[in-house]
This record gives C-alpha cells, sequence and structure tokens, in this order.
C-alpha cells in the first residue's frame, strides 16, 4: 500500500505521517522545495516536491504513480483569500478539483479530502450532524464547502471512492506555539497571571485523533461519497479547560468567563465506522501536557 499524503510538513500533518507509516504502509509526501518544515518529515518518507495547483497533468501523474491513496491535507497558501480572492479559488478550488480527477484518471482507490468545520461558517457553533446547513464567512470555509459538494457527485457520477472528513478545531503538541490551542491561556494561569478571560467553547479535535481517523478510512468502500465530522462528543468551554490547568499547576489566578455551556457535537456518523474519540480525556492529556512545557 503506498499512500500520498499532502501537508505533511504541517500540524495535523506530522501526525498522518507516524500513523500511516505505523501501519506498515509506503509513505510518499509531497512538499515544497521551500518548506521551513522538512527535516522534520520522517526518514522513510518518499519526498515528491511540487505545489498544489496541479496545472500539469503530465507533472501530476509523475507524482501519483504507484499510489493507491491519496490524503489531501493540505492548501495553497500562494494567494491571500483577503487580498486576492480569485487566486486562492483557482488555487484551491480548482487546484483540489484537477488533483481529485488527475488521480481518479491515473487509477487511484481511494482520495480522501481533509475538509473543516469551517465549512459550516457561523452555523460552526451549532453543528448537529453533517445535514446542517453550510454557510461559509470566509474564502477558505467556501473552498472546503465547494470540494465537499464534489464529493458525493464524483462517487456517484464517476464510481470514485473519495470521502471529505470535516476536522474541527485541532488541539495538539506542536514545534510553533503559536499553534497550540489554548497555549496563551495556559501560560498565563501557570504564570499566576492575576486575572485571566476566558470565552466561548470549542469544538474541538486531538490531532493525534484526526490523523487516526484519517488512516482508519482508508480501504473502507463504506465511506464512498460520504461527509463525515471529526469532532469530540461535545464541545469544551474555556473555563473548564482554565479549571483544569488551574487546579493542576496550583495556580492562584483568578478566571473570568461569560456563562456559557458545552453542547453536542454532531460525530455520530463516523463514530458509527467504529472509531473512537479522545474526548475530555485527551483534553486533559494535553492540557497537562500543555501546562509542563509554558
Amino acid at each position: 500500500m503506498r499512500v500520498l499524503l499532502t501537508g505533511a510538513t504541517g500540524f495535523v500533518g506530522g501526525y498522518a505521517c507516524s500513523e500511516i507509516l505505523a501501519r506498515g504502509w509506503n509513505l510518499r509526501v509531497l512538499v515544497r522545495k521551500d518548506s521551513g518544515n522538512l527535516c522534520a518529515l520522517p526518514k522513510e518518507a518518499e519526498k515528491c516536491f511540487g505545489g498544489l495547483k496541479f496545472e500539469s497533468e503530465r507533472e501530476t501523474v509523475k507524482i501519483l504513480q504507484g499510489v493507491d491513496v491519496v490524503i489531501h491535507n493540505g492548501y495553497c497558501h500562494d494567494a491571500d483569500e483577503l487580498v486576492d480572492p480569485l487566486g486562492f479559488f483557482e488555487n484551491n478550488v480548482r487546484g483540489t478539483f484537477r488533483f481529485m480527477e488527475f488521480s481518479r484518471r491515473q487509477g487511484v482507490k481511494q482520495f480522501v479530502f481533509v475538509s473543516s468545520k469551517a465549512a459550516y461558517g457561523a452555523e460552526a457553533g451549532k453543528i448537529t450532524d453533517e445535514a446542517s446547513v453550510c454557510r461559509p464567512d470566509g474564502e477558505y470555509g467556501a473552498y472546503k464547502a465547494a470540494i465537499d459538494a464534489y464529493v458525493y457527485a464524483l462517487a456517484k457520477e464517476w464510481k470514485f471512492n473519495v470521502c471529505s472528513l470535516r476536522l474541527g478545531w485541532v488541539y495538539g503538541i506542536f514545534r510553533d506555539p503559536g499553534r497550540m490551542a489554548f497555549y496563551k491561556e495556559t501560560k498565563q494561569i501557570v504564570n499566576n497571571k492575576s486575572m485571566v478571560k476566558l470565552e466561548g467553547n470549542f469544538d474541538f479535535v486531538s490531532a493525534r485523533d484526526a490523523a487516526g481517523a484519517m488512516v482508519s478510512v482508508i480501504g473502507n468502500i463504506k465511506t464512498k461519497g460520504e461527509i463525515y465530522n471529526l469532532l469530540n462528543d461535545r464541545t469544551t468551554t474555556a473555563l473548564s479547560m482554565g479549571q483544569y490547568v488551574k487546579q493542576i499547576s496550583g495556580s492562584k489566578s483568578r478566571l473570568s468567563s461569560l456563562p456559557v455551556k458545552a453542547f453536542r457535537t454532531g460525530n455520530e456518523k463516523f463514530k458509527k465506522l467504529g472509531y473512537n474519540f479522545s474526548n475530555g480525556a485527551g483534553i486533559r492529556e494535553y492540557l497537562s501536557e500543555l501546562a509542563g512545557i509554558v
């Protein structure tokens, strides 16, 4: 089994590399030559260099040679969605569709698109299931929703085994502290800041869970044409996270928060595939690690 992974030098991508190799599969990664994180890639990974616009079918076919499964976890940053929305559309919506179509023509057995709860836009805080209304409020969310819309069409019309996984807010230990959820707040609490303001709740999923879920669908024909939410069973309030950090660190900080309650989120569809999310236990483990390194 050979798996091609994009976005391998990113946050979730690093966890996905480990999950793929742990299965004993061959890993090929598509990365930019100028990526500053090439050293973070596992030595076992076969590297292909290129971008994510996939303008040339000939060049893309070379990348796909011998590939059984594609996990498209990266997206093209070459055009700023706020400055150049047309460029962002060309690079990502059209680029990803070209990648899917070239993969189909090349005989790739399965294509896994890593989407985002950003597809729901302002509705993200009201997610009940995958049928929740998508009203993306930015180009990034619109890109994810647009490709999601093609998933069923490609599976039905072209019999292509493609699925989409909508990730929630991803947490986990990462080399860039600024990318780690609740890092700033944890640091303030551990350092005994007199008053720490905490707001809202989060549709969380751990990076380890996200990567495990991405790999778990490989070879499962039941996922063909399907869209799944990858989220914890419930949202997590910032206040509950702050209280846990305060407890384990012995902090004297006072916590300020407006009343907000956790609510159930829609992951039942994916759980029916037999996958179990780490949920609150995973968040507590993460916060314990985070408190130890801030």
